[in-house]
């Protein structure tokens, strides 16, 4: 627990792991009496143990590693096998797939067809009950390519012709060349395990022939794909195309308001890539951003490329598991101009005045927000209050007082208000509506970011590895408990949140 009580402490720590983290606090005037008494953790008391625990002799031993400190998560759990490619044909990479996607239905250790388990290397190479199907160096001897071509004599081809699979010439012919080379395993890999367990995906395959392409030439493919995917929201409008390092922006948006996001974006990009670590965008191919001027633009977007209908608050959305990355959402402002710094202060409370546009959230914080929540969601594990609460988080680095800022503020209070543990706990078990949800995550996020920002990055790291270990990853992290934890956050956001903020 000590390492949370120190968290307490350090409202204006900045140990640089974080750049995210800057600013006030936020709170005007305390909570009351009656509300703070709802809160299990006692600040004053916290603080009294925390300057008792300084007097003890100090080391570097209680303080957080620096992003990437953690060897242990960077460490694949096994080596990568043959990681300099040669430009040689794979088994795993070449051969594997087209084996799993045409004949693992049939050939497999439950169905055996032809007395055939063809699933581990192993089993491949031994062949049938009769004989072997692959002689090694010699690809028209080898039974495996005479039944895909269908010439050996009274047997058919395979698959069979009911079948829905089709071998093409350049799969066969991609066997035969695999075959005359030695019918070789890549070096690195177990021949009994399950060739399923390491054959390439098609998502593998891509990013693979994408590697092979110069960067002018990865940029035209994702502006050719991005083209495609805007005529099919937006087809009566057609976007600028704005480039930068990282990023390729589709939108109509004024080329000054278009290059102040993509220079936004670019410093958001390297923040993330010092706070996920693994998990960042690698650069390979840029991501996509897709700014629509009108709502019904990004609901058309999210039916033809995703596939779904969007909840009625929706304005944005992303996908950091397909090969070509990208950000959706919908622009504040409608397309339109920035209003003048002057006449934003003037605005900052209400939604339309004669000077122009309004908005209750900037366009870097919405993108900032959906960009760390698909990152975080491409781990596939991470729960659902981790990932919404650290985008918020991020975007309330960009856009600190405003509206939706100050309602998650809101929402967080008045559910510590209700009994913060019991509200933290449903939040944290997806049990409630994703309002909660959001607003627990980031309280926080909030607080972790406040009082100690060098534990963001590993708490975070953590959680990807899933919600059940929540547990193990506080005690890793700030040698702790859960009811620590939800403590602190829940006095943080007490004495944070309360008072004219609301």
């Amino acid at each position: 627990m000590s390492r949370i009580l120190l968290g307490l402490l350090g409202f204006g720590l900045t140990l640089g792991l974080l750049s995210f983290v800057g600013g006030e606090v936020g709170a005007e005037d305390g909570p009351s009496p009656a509300r703070t008494s709802r809160v299990r953790a006692r600040p004053n008391d916290a603080f009294h143990l925390v300057l008792a625990a300084q007097k003890k002799k100090t080391s570097k031993k209680g303080m957080p590693k620096k992003a990437g400190a953690d060897d242990s998560a960077e460490k694949p759990a096994t080596p990568a096998p043959d990681a300099k490619d040669d430009g040689s044909l794979k088994f795993s990479r070449d051969i594997a797939p087209i084996l799993v996607d045409n004949c693992f239905g049939c050939h497999n250790a439950e169905q055996r067809k032809g007395k055939f388990d063809m699933t581990s290397f192993e089993k491949l190479m031994k062949g049938s009950d009769l004989h072997p199907v692959i002689e090694s160096g010699k690809p028209d001897d080898s039974h495996l390519v005479l039944r895909l071509r269908g010439e050996e004599k009274g047997k058919p081809k395979m698959p069979p012709p009911q079948g829905q699979r089709r071998f093409s010439e350049n799969a066969i012919t991609k066997i035969e060349e695999w075959i005359k080379a030695g019918a070789k395993l890549d070096g690195g890999f177990d021949p009994k395990a399950p060739i399923q367990s390491y054959a390439s995906t098609p998502q593998d395959l891509q990013l693979a022939a994408f590697k092979k392409m110069t960067p002018e030439q990865r940029d035209e493919h994702v502006k050719t794909v991005g083209l495609d995917h805007w005529k099919k929201a937006a087809g009566k409008e057609t976007p600028e195309v704005a480039t930068s390092k990282n990023f390729i922006l589709f939108s109509t948006l004024p080329k000054a308001r278009a290059d102040a996001t993509l220079k936004v974006m670019e410093t958001q990009f390297t923040k993330l890539k010092g706070l996920l670590g693994p998990l960042s965008l690698d650069g390979l191919m840029k991501t996509s951003l897709y700014v629509f001027k009108e709502r019904n633009s990004f609901v058309e977007f999210a039916r033809a490329v995703e596939n779904r209908e969007v909840e009625a608050d929706d304005q944005s959305t992303s996908n950091f598991g397909s090969a070509e990355p990208y950000v959706a959402v919908t622009d504040p402002l409608h397309g339109q101009d920035e209003p003048a710094a002057a006449a934003t202060k003037k605005r900052a409370r209400t939604k339309k005045d004669d000077d122009g546009p309004t908005a209750d959230r900037t366009l870097p914080g919405i993108i900032t927000e959906q960009l760390v929540i698909g990152l975080v969601n491409k781990g596939g594990k991470a729960p659902k209050w981790v990932a919404l609460g650290l985008g918020a988080y991020s975007a309330s680095q960009l856009e600190r007082g405003s509206p939706y800022i100050m309602k998650l503020r809101r929402t967080a209070y008045d559910l510590c208000d209700q009994g913060w543990t019991t509200k933290a706990i449903e939040a944290m078990g997806d049990g409630t509506k994703a309002e909660d949800v959001r607003a627990v995550g980031y309280a926080v996020m909030d607080w972790m970011g406040t009082s100690s920002p060098g534990y963001v990055a590993p708490f975070v790291r953590g959680m990807l590895e899933g919600g059940d270990k929540l547990d193990d990853v506080i005690a890793k992290v700030f040698n702790g408990k859960r009811e620590d934890l939800l403590n602190a956050s829940g006095a943080h956001v007490m004495s944070a949140y309360g008072g004219r903020g609301r």
